[in-house]
């Protein structure tokens, strides 16, 4: 487990006076992180007649890990004789809901981030400051105030694509993607590190792959008249692949110069879907929200560098598996394409060579079906021929022996014959020798 103050403490609205939570269930304590979305802690507790058991209710401080959450969710249950609470506390730097600019800023202008921060922020009753690290792009919003600071942080994400928000307590901190990620080392390697290896692409939020974009107009004009013509970027391997998605017009008074706002344009196509990817480590150590990994799926013949952008970690039981959410950049869905068409053609070149074998093997059956169609047919010939033979031997068999028995009666009759005669003769003989 990861260095950690194991020491939870809790507070009551208004209150300054800090208690140590000891009815917590400790196995069910998890932190749970996604990209500018969700940062909170959840857990259960049970009634131990503890101070800090009774201040478990809305809108108390919690503080885990150096950070402040406010409680937001308690369920209170009673069974079998004990009673206990499921409780969810966000981060505190959920609590900007409360703050609200009253004033608005009307107009199309153009704004950097701690521009809209300060605009909000400046002289708050709630304690909250705020830093931008990494160097951002202006970028225009109209009618910027009359909204709460939640919108404001909606209003940043949204405006800046490449805005990543990540407080320190009630310091708000705004960083570019760039400046967010970290590069520590460490790697997922499934079957090592990792039991599994989930990859979704989702498209639920459209892509866009052709924009309309429009510049500076001319002041003093009857007519809309631009610095250069209105133009059409769009990225044809994405239409090819998915089909034409058109996105809003892009109008930027910025721009009188046509390749610039070309070179802008392009970076707000959304050409691929968004790719995420799911694994559970065997570690139990607290993850680095925006650490860089490289990533190796050897059975998938993927390999790939991804960035953590969520997970859901139980720092104090050691049993259960660390879930990690990362997201990978367009470059690295490219070279996941291009695996991947590596993989379908070395498949289609299986496919070829198992087709060859089935034709090959085919061709054998068949030359082996016609041997046998041909040995049977000699073997119906050799059985005809025999028939044949026995035929004619039994028929010349039958001749011969009516010969031999027309003979032996023709030898019979004559010696039957010729003892009649001989006994005539003695007959005759006697009857004269008698007289």
């Amino acid at each position: 487990m990861s260095k950690i103050n194991s020491i939870i403490k809790i507070k009551g609205v208004g209150e300054s006076e800090t208690y140590v939570l000891q009815c917590l269930v400790f196995s069910s304590f998890k932190l749970e992180e996604s990209l500018n979305q969700t940062r909170q802690i959840s857990f259960t507790a049970y009634d131990d007649g503890s101070v800090g058991y009774l201040k478990l209710i809305n809108e108390s401080s919690i503080y885990f890990d150096n950070q402040e959450y406010i409680i937001k969710q308690v369920q209170s249950n009673s069974s079998d004789g004990v009673e206990t609470k499921e409780v969810t506390a966000t981060h505190v730097q959920f609590d900007l809901a409360r703050l609200r600019q009253r004033e608005t800023k009307t107009g199309t202008l153009t704004y950097l981030p701690q521009n809209v921060l300060d605009f909000y922020l400046k002289g708050n009753a709630f304690g909250f400051t705020y830093q931008v690290i990494g160097n951002f792009n202006s970028e225009q919003i109209t009618d910027l105030g009359n909204s709460s600071g939640s919108d404001m942080l909606s209003k940043i994400t949204s405006t800046w694509t490449n805005a990543v928000i990540y407080a320190d307590n009630r310091n708000i901190k705004v960083y570019t993607l760039e400046a967010f990620k970290k590069h520590l080392g460490n790697r997922i390697d499934y079957l090592h590190n990792t039991s599994s290896v989930q990859l979704t692409t989702d498209t639920t939020t459209p892509l866009v792959n052709q924009l309309k974009c429009f510049g500076k107009t001319k002041d003093n004009t009857e007519n809309t008249e631009y610095y250069f013509e209105p133009f059409i970027v769009q990225d044809d391997e994405s239409i090819g692949k998915y089909g034409l998605w058109v996105g809003d017009d892009l109008s930027d008074e910025r721009f009188t110069n046509a390749e610039s706002m070309r070179a802008y344009a392009i970076r707000k196509l959304q050409g691929e879907p968004s790719v995420s990817i799911t694994t559970n480590v065997l570690s139990n150590i607290k993850p680095t929200l925006g650490e860089v990994k490289h990533l190796k799926v050897a059975s998938k013949n993927l390999e790939t560098d991804v960035t953590l952008v969520g997970f859901t970690w139980y720092p104090f039981d050691k049993s259960q598996l660390v879930s990690e959410t990362y997201s990978n950049l367009p470059l690295n869905i490219l070279r996941t394409n291009i695996l991947t068409r590596r993989r379908l053609n070395d498949l289609s070149s299986e496919n070829k060579r198992q087709e060859k074998l089935r034709q090959e093997l085919s061709n054998q059956l068949r030359a082996y079906q016609n041997m046998q169609d041909s040995l049977s047919l000699d073997v119906y010939k050799a059985n005809s021929l025999v028939n044949s033979m026995i035929s004619t031997s039994e028929s010349i068999s039958e001749s011969l022996s009516k010969s031999i028995s027309e003979s032996m009666s023709a030898s019979t009759s004559a010696s039957v014959s010729a003892s009649v005669s001989t006994s005539n003769s003695i007959t005759q003989s006697e009857v004269r020798s008698e007289k």
